[in-house]
């Protein structure tokens, strides 16, 4: 009989999504984002998210109307090369800039990193950034909103259909990038969804594994400062299902949290070796059994540290007993008689 291989804790594969589809990247006379006023167009939080993202998942940054894309080693190379070893949020934003505006004129916004290295002199640090690239689509109302209403409440949002275009380009990629046997799943952050508990190296639905594969890739998808809206949210559901991807949805905790503060708490978690046994469960068991279990498990802790501590508390007290008892004893030998 085949011995089943050891588990790895660490996913394989992964890609990051921040949807900032509340704002434009482009206007018809030039980005809306700075490089100097990062707050426009909200540049200083997808920075921060870039920034603290697992160092071998390729990030995806989407504005209404473009994405703006960071794959492979060449960017943190060229940071390297150019001696910025901890890149500030600024310094990402200026890093992106050259790239958005390159994209904006309609040039190349990409290039090699040999190409930048060999071409390199102070005098021209407003080439593009190697490693990343710009993915610039039309809109059928450049300059309109659209507008929405959920029962007393209403807003405006850009047109979806660019967005889903492009986020079904980059699943279908998936297979070219990490392989047709490597399964992904993807992992969306909703206040509504399931509380994952990150605490075992390895899946506790072991019996489940050996029926169905663990998912070596992972897509992580989140909502930019304003969040997903309702209608992105179908969008981005809708894409999943089409490409046959499984997506899931969890909440870290019981509040809202910055977008980039979720990314730095999923990486610990990765690094720790613990993200993936938990989103394999969860995927494995469904929402319904994945909490039922965990609710079991927490109950047999608790009966199980009422007996192990109990047991030390009651041999610390005996031992705390004898030691007072002995030394009860010698000073009362010590008295003088």
């Amino acid at each position: 009989m085949e011995r089943p291989s050891p588990w790895e804790p660490h996913f394989k594969h992964q890609e990051l999504w921040v949807l900032n589809t509340a704002y434009k990247l482009f206007g018809p006379w030039g980005p809306l984002i700075s490089s100097e006023a990062t707050h426009r167009g909200r540049l200083d939080e997808l920075a921060k998210c870039l920034a603290v993202a697992p160092p071998n998942a390729a990030v995806r940054l989407f504005w209404a109307d473009a994405a703006v894309c960071v794959e492979g080693d060449d960017m943190s190379e060229w940071i390297r090369f150019l001696g910025k070893n901890a890149p500030s949020e600024q310094q990402i934003a200026k890093f992106l800039w050259p790239n958005v505006y390159a994209a904006w004129q309609g040039q190349p916004s990409s290039r090699s990193l040999m190409e930048a290295m060999r071409d390199w002199s102070p005098e021209q640090m407003d080439k593009p950034t190697p490693g990343v690239s710009i993915w610039k689509y039309e809109l059928e109302q450049e300059d309109s909103w659209m507008q929405r209403s959920e029962g007393s409440r209403s807003w405006y949002e850009w047109p979806r259909l660019p967005t889903g275009r492009s986020m079904s380009i980059f699943l279908q990629r998936l297979n070219e990038r990490w392989g047709a046997d490597a399964k992904a799943v993807g992992l969306v952050l909703d206040m509504d969804g399931a509380f994952l508990r990150c605490f075992s190296a390895n899946p506790l639905s072991n019996n489940s594994i050996q029926c169905s594969p663990a998912p070596q890739g992972l897509i992580t998808v989140l909502g930019g400062p304003k969040g997903i809206t309702t209608n992105f949210k179908a969008t981005l559901e809708e894409t999943f299902r089409l490409q046959g991807v499984p997506l899931l949805e969890v909440s870290l905790g019981p509040e809202e949290q910055m977008a980039h503060a979720c990314v730095a708490h999923l990486r610990l978690q990765d690094d720790a070796g613990l993200l993936r046994a938990a989103v394999t469960d969860l995927l494995l068991l469904g929402r319904s059994d994945y909490e039922s279990l965990f609710r079991a498990t927490e109950a047999a802790a608790h009966r199980l540290s009422r007996r192990v501590l109990g047991k030390k508390l009651w041999r610390g007290r005996r031992m705390v007993w004898k030691q007072s008892e002995k030394h009860r004893q010698s000073c009362a030998l010590a008295r003088p008689r």
